[in-house]
């Protein structure tokens, strides 16, 4: 009684949206189309998003995974134009709403079968009905153009012109952040075409691609063989001073530009806002620590039944780095230093204070002034120590600590703190969590590899000190103290990415190249004195 008749159209349906599901695992192309024109014969039209499904099946399924991270398949997916172009046709005149995927389908479809002019004007339709491209849209028609042009044997301008524009399009109209093989690509087409906009796209591709494959760089290399002659080309090793061995010339330490510096720290402001608090509650009163968050963050109170509670928290704690940014050097991620290694039975539930301070001690012998940046719910006084409630009040009283309200993630603290006061940041979070995948990939990464210390625990040291030292009782006792030794993994003095230098003594241009598989460098240079 409870079964709902359904039409014969239903039933046909609903067997082929199955089918149609097992031939996209199975990349099975010949049972889907034998399925589709069944369907098609008895006048039933399938939904939107299986025609969708059907058409990337059919057109050659693209990569696996998302734009940032690709999952190789074992085998290329098959594909069949002609078949392709049919259901796209039928698409269309079933007035079936055709998405950026089903475009980027038919372009992929067309680049592979060596056709990428045909793509370029499925592109143009794309473009002219105002539907939004990704990066997949252009890598494959990319690839079969530039392919198409290096193959001829006289310089093809139309074709040149197409990937410019495609190139454009790619980098302005829509922004989009290029992966090594599209500028490669480019760098191909110059050198085939004899282009000097080589060099333009060489410092995109230097700038976006910090470490490129060693497959590069013959592809490199070429241009200063073929097309600008009067480069030396080398590979060398470079110490760890930055010094490269075969010219002598320091390499440069690159950070985040002011322009991209506020940018990021704009990106993590918003992000910190719309999602690091999670309830919006005040934080609960810690009689023991008597913290009073304006007060003792030295910012002004302020009314927050006025204003958005969340962005009136935020910016107190952004006044309080305002009014500090002379006072610290380095920051501590207190959680991840707290927890490291704190995975054993009977271990403490909260972030081992004792631990924390170890490395503050350590980080101010080496020379640093630093900012603990820890969440209030580590320093509960009911379940502290006496020895941790001692370090925290001694936190508080140099003002070593910032404490984060209930109901926020510490974690937009401690990294919008290091990117403000453009310093090192203690840590071994790899900051591969969503919420910082939601940061532009390029600017954090070049961040990351100049300001993250990483950090281990060595052995025990021992300490002879005056229990005064502690402010605690019976003041000519002396305490034998025992800590682990921090050690830290500072920065390389230079950058390890691709470098382009000018303006040295010796060469009027060099340009050096790492490698993601390799720990030589590709060194290509030009001796004399630099004209201005």
């Amino acid at each position: 009684n409870y079964l709902i008749p359904q039409s014969n159209e239903s039933i046909e349906l609903f067997k082929f949206e199955i089918i149609c599901g097992q031939c996209c695992k199975n990349m099975d192309i010949n049972k889907a189309i034998v399925s589709y024109k069944k369907l098609k014969s008895l006048n039933i039209i399938p939904r939107t998003s299986t025609y969708h499904q059907l058409l990337s099946l059919v057109a050659g399924l693209g990569e696996q995974g998302s734009n940032t991270v690709v999952i190789p398949r074992e085998i290329d997916p098959p594909s069949n134009l002609e078949e392709a172009e049919s259901i796209f046709k039928d698409m269309l005149d079933n007035h079936i709403t055709i998405s950026e995927s089903c475009y980027t389908a038919m372009i992929r479809c067309y680049s592979h079968n060596n056709d990428p002019l045909k793509a370029y004007d499925i592109y143009k339709t794309m473009v002219s009905s105002q539907v939004v491209s990704k990066l997949r849209t252009y890598s494959n028609m990319l690839k079969a153009l530039v392919t198409l042009e290096c193959s001829n044997y006289s310089i093809d301008l139309t074709i040149k012109s197409i990937c410019f524009e495609l190139f454009e399009d790619m980098t302005i109209k829509y922004n989009i952040d290029l992966t090594e093989k599209e500028y490669i690509q480019m760098l191909i087409l110059a050198t085939h075409t004899l282009d000097n906009r080589f060099y333009d796209l060489l410092y995109q591709f230097m700038d976006n691609v910090m470490i490129p494959s060693k497959s590069s760089w013959d592809i490199i290399k070429k241009w200063f063989i073929d097309v600008d002659e009067g480069y030396s080309i080398n590979e060398s090793t470079v110490n760890s001073d930055g010094i490269v061995e075969c010219t002598g010339t320091k390499l440069l330490s690159i950070d985040l530009d002011p322009h991209n510096r506020q940018l990021l720290l704009d990106q993590i402001s918003s992000f910190a806002i719309e999602n690091g608090c999670r309830n919006g509650k005040e934080p609960k009163s810690d009689v023991e620590f008597n913290v009073d968050f304006d007060n003792h963050h030295r910012v002004n109170p302020v009314n927050i039944d006025k204003f958005n509670k969340k962005q009136e928290m935020w910016l107190a704690f952004t006044e309080f780095l305002a009014l500090n940014k002379d006072k610290y050097s380095i920051v501590i991620d207190g959680a991840n230093v707290g927890y490291y290694k704190q995975n054993y039975e009977g271990a403490s539930l909260h972030a081992d204070i004792q631990q924390i301070d170890w490395m503050v001690q350590e980080v101010q012998k080496l020379g640093y002034a630093p900012l603990v940046v820890l969440h209030i719910r580590h320093a509960k006084s009911s379940q502290l120590k006496d020895i941790e409630k001692e370090i925290i009040n001694r936190w508080i009283s140099d003002g070593t600590i910032y404490m984060t309200r209930h109901g926020w993630n510490d974690d937009w603290f401690w990294i919008f703190s290091c990117v403000y006061l453009q310093c090192h940041i203690v840590t071994n979070d790899e900051m591969r969590d969503h919420h910082f995948q939601m940061l532009r990939p390029r600017w954090f990464s070049r961040w990351k590899e100049r300001h993250v210390i990483h950090f281990n625990f060595g052995g025990w040291v021992h300490e002879i000190i005056e229990s005064n030292e502690l402010n605690i009782e019976h003041v000519n006792k002396k305490l034998k103290l025992s800590r682990r030794v921090a050690i830290l993994e500072i920065p390389r003095p230079f950058s390890y990415r691709s470098q382009y230098i000018h303006g040295n003594a010796s060469f009027t241009r060099e340009y050096y190249f790492p490698a993601n598989d390799d720990d030589k460098w590709l060194c290509i240079y030009k001796h004399g004195n630099l004209i201005v």
